[in-house]
C-alpha cells in the first residue's frame, strides 16, 4: 500500500509539472543580454526582430517581456511570452541567424531557450551530464519535453522523470521503453 501511495504521489507530481510546463509553451528565455541602465526591453525586442528579419513582426506578438531573477553576479535572462506558440516557434526557427549576428558589434552573443519548470531544468541538467558515463551523446529539449539518445541514428528516449534518468544512467537496455520512444513524442 505504501508503494502504491508513493507511486500515486509521484504520478501527481509529474502531472503537476507537465501542466506547469504546458502553461509555459509560448514562453522563450533569451540569455546573454547584458543589463543596461533604464533598459526598455520592448524596444530591444523590436530591434532584435528587425535584425533577425522576423516576418510580419508586431508589438502585439509580445504579451510580456521582463528579466528573470538570477543568482548573484549572473546576467538575468529575459523572459518573453509570445501571443501564441506559433510565434514562439517562428522565433526559435530563427536561432540560426543569431550566430551570424554574433560577429557584429550590434548584438551580444544571445541564446534562445525553452522556459523550463524547475523540475524540468533539473532533469535537463541531469540528462546533459549523467548519461555521458553510459555513452549517451545527445540531450535536448523540444516543446518543453526532454530527450536523449546514444548516437546520431539511435532512437529518441523521452525523459519524463528522475526514474527515467536512473534507468539511463544504470546502463540498462539500449532499447528504450516503448512509451518513451520517438513514436510517442
Amino acid at each position: 500500500m505504501l508503494q502504491t501511495q508513493s507511486h500515486q504521489i509521484e504520478q501527481l507530481l509529474r502531472e503537476q509539472n507537465d501542466a506547469e510546463q504546458y502553461s509555459r509553451r509560448s514562453n522563450m528565455e533569451i540569455n546573454g543580454l547584458t543589463l543596461a541602465q533604464n533598459e526598455n526591453l520592448f524596444e530591444w525586442i523590436e530591434k532584435l526582430a528587425e535584425l533577425l528579419e522576423v516576418p510580419k513582426f508586431s508589438s502585439e506578438d509580445i504579451v510580456t517581456i521582463h528579466r528573470l531573477p538570477a543568482k548573484q553576479g549572473a546576467i538575468p535572462a529575459v523572459l518573453v511570452r509570445f501571443a501564441s506558440v506559433a510565434i514562439k516557434e517562428m522565433w526559435f526557427g530563427l536561432r540560426g541567424k543569431l550566430r551570424q549576428l554574433h560577429g557584429s558589434d550590434t548584438i551580444p552573443k544571445l541564446f534562445f531557450n525553452e522556459n523550463l519548470t524547475g523540475e524540468n531544468r533539473r532533469l535537463f541538467w541531469l540528462a546533459r551530464v549523467a548519461p555521458k558515463t553510459n555513452g549517451y551523446k545527445f540531450a535536448w529539449v523540444r516543446g518543453g519535453k526532454l530527450f536523449v539518445k546514444k548516437f546520431e541514428d539511435a532512437p529518441l528516449i523521452r525523459v519524463n522523470s528522475e526514474a527515467d534518468m536512473r534507468k539511463i544512467t544504470r546502463g540498462g537496455s539500449n532499447t528504450p521503453d516503448s512509451e518513451n520512444t520517438e513514436a510517442n513524442v
